[in-house]
């Protein structure tokens, strides 16, 4: 009986966590705030991975009130005061939807395609000079949908942002959660592996029963 426990553990492990790794406020509907602490803004929202990931997908809700310029995303492996560029691990420039309806805000992808270890990590999302009118989607819960390992570390915001806005002096921002969401692929071991670890214990079985 132990081995046979031990081996469904062991096959487990070796299965894939495919798909959504994390989203914020499933289901639930989005609450749009208009520029929660003021333009020119950084804001942050940190998750940690607990193994490789490939196929990485970062997205986040957001939106505005009308046509206004362009702010910029920044996936980091740390922010905060002593955060450099050598932190980075991407960034790009994205725009703000224009929504009739702010409560039917949809999920803007942000970075794609990447590949990431086990660690922590963090969105940044920076808000245009010009205005103060950016929204960002928001969830007023703290339901919070996770694969096995992963977790939402937290949300952190502060206004004006630094020149570099990762290494802003970020606070907690409690008022409710950023609506981001994480989606990807586990780094599967080649079916190769997995058969010869499946007979490895198989032949354990046999050997322990004839014992």
């Amino acid at each position: 009986m132990q081995i046979n426990k031990l081996l469904t553990t062991a096959l487990l492990t070796l299965s894939a966590h495919a798909g959504t790794l994390l989203e914020v406020g499933p289901g639930g509907s989005a609450y749009f705030a208009s520029a929660p602490i003021g333009f020119n803004a950084a804001f942050a929202s940190g998750f940690s991975l607990d193994q490789t990931y490939t196929n990485i997908n970062v997205e986040a809700m957001l939106g505005a009130t009308a046509t206004y310029p362009a702010g910029h995303a920044f996936l980091m492996r740390s922010i905060g005061t002593n955060t450099t560029s050598a932190q980075q691990i991407d960034s790009r420039i994205l725009n703000f939807p224009t929504l009739p309806n702010l409560q039917n805000g949809s999920f803007q992808s942000l970075f794609n395609g990447l590949t990431l270890a086990a660690g922590t990590y963090y969105l940044v999302i920076e808000t245009p000079v010009a205005n103060d009118t950016i929204i960002i989607g928001q969830f007023l819960g703290d339901t919070v949908n996770t694969a096995p390992g992963i977790s939402l570390t937290g949300n952190f915001a502060r206004v004006p942002a630094a020149a570099y806005a990762p290494s802003t002096a970020f606070v907690n921002y409690t008022v409710s959660n950023f609506r981001i969401r994480v989606s990807g692929d586990a780094n599967v071991p080649e079916p190769a592996t997995v058969a010869l670890t499946a007979a490895s214990l198989l032949a354990l079985a046999f050997h322990k029963r004839r014992s």
